[in-house]
């Protein structure tokens, strides 16, 4: 009986460069097509987490306004040492670095989405415009659900203290500035820390950090995420004088 053998060959196989290549671009249009995703779910978890820091500070004024007659915090105590609003309610925040220190990263002062770490991210609120010579109290605050109490800004370079609802020494009260704006109201662009322009202001208006919308919350408590262009400078961030008149 004869014997067959039969021999096996072991082919080796690889790979040409057109399937590599082809591989390759198949990465590259998954990667393109994924990654912006993963941008864009980052930047949701940072928008919440932004919101909730905004949540808390809000929650911290209502508490010193409950314990205070219903005031609203002053912006700055200039017979006080020179307090902000910021030392008066860190007392109530928690998670809070000390104010007055520019490490702020990772605390709830701090917008988790600013792009320079290594300088002063802050949130703030409205810009002196709810005293005039005494605290404002939440009655006379018109429409306060259409009125911001904190929103993000943008930050100094130097940098410096944020302001809030009024500044008052044992005889006047000083508004910093008054609006030019027309409605709806413009914000500067180059505001956030590194940029070429006028820095004296950047931390009196908002920043768009989170896809092109930036998180507000109003002094009725309510908060929400609003693209440019969805605020009036005289109906949502400056009061009506007791006149009847904007600022």
């Amino acid at each position: 009986m004869q014997k067959t053998h039969r021999r096996t060959h072991a082919g080796t196989f690889g790979f040409t460069l057109i399937e590599l290549l082809v591989v390759i671009a198949i990465i590259a249009i998954l990667a393109a097509i994924l990654f912006p995703v993963f941008a864009q779910a980052r930047e949701k978890a940072r928008t919440a987490s932004c919101l909730s820091n905004q949540k808390q500070i809000a929650l911290a004024i209502m508490q010193y306004v409950q314990d205070y007659d219903e005031s609203l915090p002053l912006s700055e105590f200039a017979g006080g040492g020179g307090a902000t609003w910021e030392n008066v309610i860190n007392p109530y925040v928690k998670a809070g670095d000390a104010v007055g220190t520019y490490t702020r990263s990772g605390a709830i002062w701090a917008c988790p989405s600013f792009a320079h770490p290594e300088e002063w991210s802050q949130y703030k609120g409205l810009d002196n415009v709810f005293a005039w010579g005494t605290p404002i109290t939440l009655a006379d605050v018109d429409e306060p659900a259409g009125k911001i109490m904190v929103f993000e800004a943008g930050s100094n370079f130097p940098p410096s203290d944020p302001q809030t609802w009024g500044y008052r020494d044992s005889t006047s009260a000083e508004w910093f500035w008054t609006s030019t704006y027309t409605v709806p109201a413009a914000f500067a662009k180059d505001c956030d820390g590194k940029f070429p322009g006028d820095w004296g202001g950047c931390n009196r208006y908002p920043r768009y950090r989170h896809n092109g919308t930036s998180n507000f919350v109003f002094i009725d408590g309510h908060s929400k995420a609003l693209p440019k262009g969805q605020l009036s400078w005289y109906k949502h961030i400056w009061r009506q004088n007791f006149n009847g008149t904007p600022w």
